[in-house]
């Protein structure tokens, strides 16, 4: 978020346009502005909160804000604010369709027209009101050095055109403020935020599962999607935010993802809940060793590692001990029980036989308590989404960190799988991330596209399959 102060307002009738700051930039205005005294220490105001001030430099030294000012105004890239190069004209009050701007020629003078023409804010009358015609191009009539004087003839012919070209009922007889629109468009699109409808849209319609064997068609009504969302839009889009999941090819691949590993966000804990089934085995065989640490959140956070990591990563402030007496939701977590902090299945090679063996370290067993109770990860929605975005970025791999390095490189079929590996190991729903993750990327992306579906040949070690995609738009 930018922070900036409020201009005093312009006498009325006074033409307006916004440079920007002098020497010293935003900060030093604020002092000017708003006449508040700078200090050497927050304790010279102890009446402030931390919370509420802010350390700054300016060019007479080192001082601190009160960000709780009436007088201190915080604004985004959407108010379009001048330090960031846009700037409004307003200088040309005539009412024809000559562009007459003292501030426009100023900058063809100086040869920065060609730089900041795609920021001018400009004031002039609206160009399609046919109503206003005459007054905008009567000129035409009258002869100059630069053009010669148009013939009644001539005249009628334009203003005929002009007039197909207009609104029939009256829009505007006055002045309105223009964007170039490529700027406009792209300035807008750099707000990564998704609203309930649009992030709704993102869970296909129509899908298939159960790859590689048999493929079952599923479908998601537009009600079921819009419920699911319901209690998670801010977080994620906050979550996004806050992980840098903005562009179309990282949001696409963190929810390819998140599809999978939540069901199509039908719940956000693991199946079987690290218990053992009906016939007396766990479900993969990891899950005996994690058991009550089973996936939570919107990226099934595992093993006490990944919890304990969390909790390190958002503070005890944020994620607190339990108390002496506290009961954890899974009664596998006492205030006495151990558990493995990651996979402690290690093999091993016999120097004589040359046999694998798998062995298991015990050295990894350690207690939980007091720490946090893991179900925070499944039933706050702030945690779910959140631990999400926290396991997307702080992923060791190749030598580096953070999955959106993966996406980075294009929506391919070795990039969604390698995100699939990262996250789950490869396994469990492979082929279904691969359609999940093409499913988003085409609403998100900007390419123009027909097709209703698609099929993909996805090879995984020795073996291919063929996945489709299904584009039916999500909607009401």
């Amino acid at each position: 978020m930018l922070m900036s102060v409020k201009n005093e307002n312009a006498a009325v009738g006074e033409s307006l346009v916004l440079e920007r700051p002098a020497a010293g930039g935003v900060y030093a205005s604020l002092f000017e502005k708003i006449n508040l005294h700078p200090v050497s220490e927050l304790s010279a105001l102890d009446i402030w909160q931390d919370a509420q001030a802010m350390t700054v430099n300016y060019p007479g030294g080192k001082g601190v804000v009160n960000l709780a000012d009436s007088g201190i105004k915080k604004f985004s890239d959407a108010d379009f604010p001048h330090w960031t190069g846009w700037q409004l004209v307003d200088d040309d009050s005539d009412s024809d369709s000559q562009c007459n701007s003292a501030a426009i020629k100023k900058l063809q003078k100086d040869g920065e027209f060609g730089n900041q023409c795609g920021k001018l804010i400009c004031h002039f009358p609206f160009e399609w009101e046919k109503s206003t015609i005459d007054t905008r191009f009567s000129w035409l009539k009258t002869g100059s050095e630069e053009h010669d004087p148009m013939t009644e003839e001539d005249y009628a012919k334009f203003k005929a055109h002009a007039e197909a070209l207009c609104f029939e009922s009256a829009f505007s007889s006055g002045s309105l403020w223009h964007f170039n629109p490529t700027k406009l468009i792209n300035n807008l699109r750099a707000c990564g935020w998704l609203s309930h409808e649009e992030i709704s849209s993102m869970i296909p319609r129509k899908y298939y599962e159960g790859y590689p064997s048999k493929p079952v068609n599923v479908t998601v009504p537009w009600a079921t999607s819009f419920g699911r969302w319901e209690k998670y839009v801010k977080d994620f889009n906050n979550t996004c935010n806050k992980y840098n999941i903005i562009s179309p090819p990282r949001r696409s691949a963190f929810l390819g993802q998140i599809y999978i590993e939540t069901g199509m966000l039908r719940t956000m804990t693991e199946g079987g809940k690290g218990q053992e089934n009906s016939k007396g085995k766990f479900v993969s065989p990891a899950t005996e060793y994690y058991q009550p640490f089973y996936g939570r959140g919107f990226m099934q956070l595992t093993w006490p590692q990944n919890f304990d990591d969390y909790r390190k990563f958002r503070t005890k402030l944020k994620l607190p001990d339990e108390n002496s007496g506290y009961v954890y939701d899974d009664s596998r977590i006492t205030n006495v029980s151990e558990h493995y902090w990651a996979d402690p299945r290690k093999t091993v090679v016999d120097k004589h036989t040359h046999e694998k063996h798998t062995v298991i370290d015990d050295e990894l067993l350690k207690s939980w308590y007091p720490r946090y109770d893991p179900k925070i990860v499944a039933e706050d929605s702030f945690c779910a989404t959140d631990s999400a975005g926290f396991y997307w970025v702080s992923k060791h791999h190749s030598h580096e960190i953070n999955i959106n390095r993966v996406p980075d490189n294009g929506i391919t079929s070795e990039s969604i799988g390698r995100c699939s590996v990262l996250v789950n190991g490869g396994g469990y729903g492979y082929f279904e991330r691969q359609a999940y993750t093409r499913y988003a990327f085409y609403y998100l992306n900007d390419a123009v596209t027909t097709n209703a579906k698609e099929t993909v040949q996805v090879q995984k070690g020795r073996s291919t399959v063929k996945i489709t995609v299904d584009y039916t738009r999500q909607c009401k």
